[in-house]
């Protein structure tokens, strides 16, 4: 959804850009909407995690205060749009995009702490998750050298398809094998009441 969000949000800015130069403050909205979706992406990564690493644990409060305060700090916060003349790329700039990249950096940044610090707990999904970290930690310091190179939101579908095929694969095998035992055992029992019958 975060990655959807974020691909509208900026297709609708470059819309508007060529279709109309004088709706830059409905941009600049659309870009602190972009930015909300990319630190809303990274906190769910982060929370996917935490959550692998203390299944049990409920930071529910932490969700409900630490998410609206960010949100509100990258709508309040300034931005700027850098337009080339010619029309070839249009980026933001400014306080909220900064907030943006120091705030992402810093949730990658926790992710991978915390799975590495947890690396029994994910087991053979370990490798996966650095490897997915550090390729979303390699998209945002090509974010920030250049801007202006408008491929965020094809690499966080990527990324995603990435998780889906190498971390997420892995539960549904085990949840269709858990499926499959408990049959079998359900076989077993009425083949038990049967006999004992």
């Amino acid at each position: 959804i975060d990655s959807i969000l974020a691909t509208i949000f900026c297709i609708l800015s470059i819309y508007l850009i060529y279709k109309n130069q004088n709706a830059k403050d409905i941009i600049k909205i659309s870009n602190k909407l972009e930015c909300c979706s990319i630190f809303n992406f990274s906190y769910n990564l982060f929370m996917y995690i935490y959550y692998c690493c203390n299944p049990k644990t409920k930071i529910d409060k932490l969700n409900i205060i630490v998410n609206p305060i960010i949100f509100l700090t990258i709508l309040i916060l300034p931005s700027s749009l850098k337009i080339s003349d010619n029309l070839s790329y249009m980026v933001a700039i400014g306080p909220t995009v900064m907030f943006t990249n120091f705030i992402v950096m810093l949730m990658l940044a926790l992710t991978l702490i915390l799975s590495i610090k947890n690396y029994k707990k994910l087991q053979e999904k370990i490798i996966p998750v650095i490897f997915y970290i550090t390729f979303l930690i390699f998209i945002a310091i090509i974010r920030k050298i250049k801007p202006e190179f408008i491929c965020l939101e094809f690499l966080m579908t990527f990324s995603n398809l990435i998780m889906y095929q190498t971390i997420e694969n892995p539960d549904l095998k085990i949840i269709r094998q858990l499926n499959l035992a408990h049959i079998e055992a359900e076989k077993a029992n009425n083949a038990k009441s049967d006999f004992i019958s």
